[in-house]
């Protein structure tokens, strides 16, 4: 029994080692992370929601000790799901509803320096990139590798398909390192 329990132990620290040792894409050293809720009432608006979001945002920026903040929709790791079908510029689509998923996330400017992830080509997000500019993605170096294998993805266009049955072909500029959202 004792030898049971000895090795039953030891196989269960041996895979909390690996799961303790798996790479996140981000580094989780210094960081406060904190999820905010919106009343859907008083924020119906995306352009209300935005405006609170961007004041909240420069005020915490003001704080002593601050070294960087952004947003996202989904935080890393939380389980956070927000995919859909998308298509790429000058590619037929995939058949409906049997082509690949892409996760998505609303981000703000510096969420990839905040959260150390590394812009592996390209460029981050910056203060020009707004909702009246043209439209811009950045995509994860396995979207990359899935779609554009052996190709530069950066200026290629694709178009995320949430918004109606036009197109709405944002370009892309820029990679960046995978990070896991679905846990460990």
């Amino acid at each position: 029994v004792a030898f049971t329990l000895l090795t039953g132990s030891g196989l269960a620290l041996r895979a909390f080692q690996r799961l303790a040792n798996t790479p996140t894409g981000f580094e989780p050293d210094d960081l406060a992370m904190a999820r905010v809720t919106l009343n859907h009432e008083k924020y119906a608006e995306d352009e209300s929601a935005l405006r609170l979001y961007q004041a909240v945002l420069a005020r915490m920026r003001a704080q002593p000790g601050i070294e960087g903040i952004s947003s996202n929709d989904t935080l890393p790791l939380s389980g956070g799901n927000s995919n859909g079908w998308f298509k790429v510029e000058g590619r037929p689509p995939w058949p409906a509803n049997a082509g690949p998923l892409m996760e998505r996330s609303r981000i703000a400017t510096g969420y990839f320096e905040t959260m150390g992830i590394p812009v592996l080509r390209g460029r981050e997000f910056d203060e020009s990139d707004t909702a009246t500019s043209r439209p811009v993605v950045i995509i994860s170096a396995a979207v990359a590798a899935q779609i554009f294998p052996g190709e530069d993805p950066i200026g290629k266009r694709i178009d995320l398909q949430d918004h109606s049955d036009e197109d709405d072909w944002r370009e892309i500029i820029g990679v960046v390192g995978d990070v896991r959202k679905m846990g460990l």
